[in-house]
């Protein structure tokens, strides 16, 4: 299938020579107006290394140049914890923690959690799967991720002896007004 030319008339920008060198100045990446004084920071991949049972815990991430979480040091700790398991961690012969679970959990936690959010407890739990816990103000939260992929919940109010559990729903959305009671 030919594609047709684009005609002078239909092209967007007329040319001239401001918008030659705008155009020249463009990049892949979206950036703000120059006008502003600012520029959209380039993202970093970046590694972070974490001791944890005398091994040492590589983290890939990507850096937006922004300050980093209050939650980010502790829950990498946490999750250097759980990938430094052996199997046969609790002593009745569970499985090492499922990569999988692992990825889905930090990239759970990224998409939830606010840069001033709590950092959450890191548990594995005997399937090979982990939960992410808050228990604070006389609330609980429990967010497992299982081996299978499923993602589940448990919620307990200890004021109001409100209690619910199920997955998580799709974008979290069963669980992110917990997380804010839970704050």
């Amino acid at each position: 299938m030919a594609i047709a030319e684009i005609t002078q008339s239909e092209r967007l920008f007329p040319p001239s020579s401001s918008v030659s060198e705008l155009l020249s100045e463009l990049t892949g990446r979206e950036r703000y107006s120059s006008r502003a004084g600012a520029t959209k920071p380039e993202v970093v991949p970046t590694v972070v290394t974490v001791p944890s049972r005398g091994k040492t815990v590589q983290f890939n991430y990507l850096d937006h140049g922004e300050p980093e979480p209050s939650w980010f040091a502790p829950v990498l700790h946490g999750f250097a914890n759980l990938v430094t398991l052996s199997d046969n961690w609790d002593g009745e012969g569970a499985k090492r923690i499922d990569s999988a679970a692992i990825n889905r959990a930090l990239a759970a936690i990224e998409q939830l959690l606010p840069h001033d959010a709590p950092a959450p407890s890191i548990v594995p739990v005997p399937n090979s799967g982990l939960q992410i816990e808050w228990h604070r103000n006389g609330k609980d939260l429990e967010v497992e991720f299982n081996p299978n992929g499923s993602v589940e919940f448990y919620y307990y109010d200890e004021g109001t002896e409100e209690e619910s559990e199920g997955p998580v729903g799709a974008g979290f959305s069963n669980v992110r007004d917990l997380l804010q009671r839970v704050w």
